[in-house]
């Protein structure tokens, strides 16, 4: 099956999966749950289930996640009002 680029269409998605804190947690428990789940990342069990699955191991951290984050906040958000589909932006 070509896919969307194949086919002409400029068209590149990813998807993602995210760990998400409460609101108010410490730097303490930032760094330790990031070195977790980075530890977790880098480990030969997750890599092979990544190519298992076809996975890309994509881990973000810190201050890169959190530009990723607005990255896709920014895409996410011009094209939900190219479509009409955020209050107060009309298509």
């Amino acid at each position: 099956m070509p896919t969307w680029t194949e086919q002409g269409v400029d068209c590149v998605i990813g998807t993602w999966r995210g760990v998400i804190g409460a609101a108010g947690i410490t730097a303490d428990a930032i760094a330790f749950w990031e070195g977790a789940l980075q530890a977790a990342t880098a480990s030969a069990e997750w890599n092979a289930e990544l190519v298992e699955k076809y996975w890309a191991n994509t881990w973000l951290g810190g201050a890169a996640l959190r530009d990723f984050l607005d990255r896709e906040r920014g895409v996410m958000g011009g094209l939900l009002g190219e479509l009409g589909l955020l209050p107060g932006v009309k298509a």
